[in-house]
């Protein structure tokens, strides 16, 4: 595709299309491909809020109490661009000085070794006194600050129904002071996937409002909200992109270049295995004489290869 930008500056990128026959399994790879050479990319698709960076950092962030809060995943959250770490006062390098101490004291993993960080720090200050004793001090605060907030937030066994859960959660990561950001640089699409999951939360809320539910665990709703987040709903394209599509919705499209990926012999596309009972003609005869027939129930693959391959001027 670059090469025949740079050969012919009239083509633009929304002039190249690019289809599979069906796009979700390679959309995140696609966005990183596409990202590495400096095209814009305008998938026509779905994505799962799970596949996206907040999305693997969110489910993290749920799970750290059902993952026997371990040291390695509460640093990797709190140092995350995606923490707010100001609400405490955690500042650039913190977290890893840290886990220095909590290498150096075995503090692996449970609530109560995240909670003795304060202690481990004096320890070490005490008995080796550095010129920045107070950066050591700040940071062990605002650490004990966070786990404090985390622990009260993610207590897997916390009961409360998911309306009640989905309230709380909201509140915690967007309300005021919240965990996530309002913005982050270089990471324009954090809106649409903080929208998403707004989403999954509001319905939540309304399916509990209007239905009523029992009182559940904490780990058990973040369950729940996981299978709502890993429905391909979230949509992020680009204006002017290149397009990244499923094959049938091509219909009435036309594109300088059309490139068909995912192509396997003897797989994709795949040979007509049986014949149907009534071919096109046949139907063609039938309809012509005045006997209407039901609509084929499914373009066979075959329909869809020449759609897809008749979609190029060139």
């Amino acid at each position: 595709m670059k090469d025949r930008l740079t050969a012919d500056t009239s083509l633009r990128p929304s002039d190249f299309a690019v289809v599979f026959r069906q796009v979700s399994p390679h959309l995140a790879l696609a966005r990183r491909v596409f990202s590495e050479a400096h095209l814009p990319l305008d998938p026509a698709s779905g994505e799962r809020l799970t596949e996206r960076p907040f999305g693997a950092w969110l489910m993290r962030l749920l799970r750290l109490g059902t993952h026997g809060w371990q040291m390695r995943d509460v640093a990797e959250v709190l140092a995350a661009g995606f923490t707010n770490a100001d609400r405490w006062g955690l500042r650039p390098g913190h977290v890893e000085l840290l886990r220095r101490v909590a290498r150096e004291h075995h503090l692996w993993a449970g609530l109560d070794a995240l909670r003795s960080m304060r202690a481990a720090v004096a320890a070490d200050l005490a008995a080796r006194p550095r010129p920045d004793a107070d950066r050591w001090g700040d940071a062990a605060g605002a650490w004990t600050g966070a786990v404090e907030f985390l622990a009260l937030l993610l207590d897997p066994a916390t009961e409360r129904t998911a309306g009640v859960h989905a309230q709380l959660l909201d509140e915690a990561l967007f309300g005021a002071a919240g965990f996530v950001p309002a913005s982050i640089d270089q990471y324009a699409t954090l809106d649409t996937e903080i929208g998403a999951l707004r989403v999954a939360l509001s319905e939540l809320r309304a399916i509990d409002e209007t239905l009523g539910a029992p009182p559940m665990r904490f780990d058990a709703f973040v369950a729940i909200l996981e299978a709502r987040i890993q429905r391909p709903s979230t949509l992020i394209r680009t204006a002017g992109g290149v397009l990244l599509a499923p094959m049938h919705t091509l219909h009435g499209l036309r594109f300088a270049h059309v490139y068909v990926a995912g192509l396997s012999e003897g797989e994709f596309p795949a040979p007509q295995r049986a014949g149907a009972l009534l071919d096109r003609e046949a139907r063609e005869a039938l309809h012509a004489a005045g006997l209407d027939l039901p609509p084929e129930p499914r373009a066979a693959e075959d329909e869809l290869w020449q759609t897809a391959t008749t979609r190029s001027e060139q």
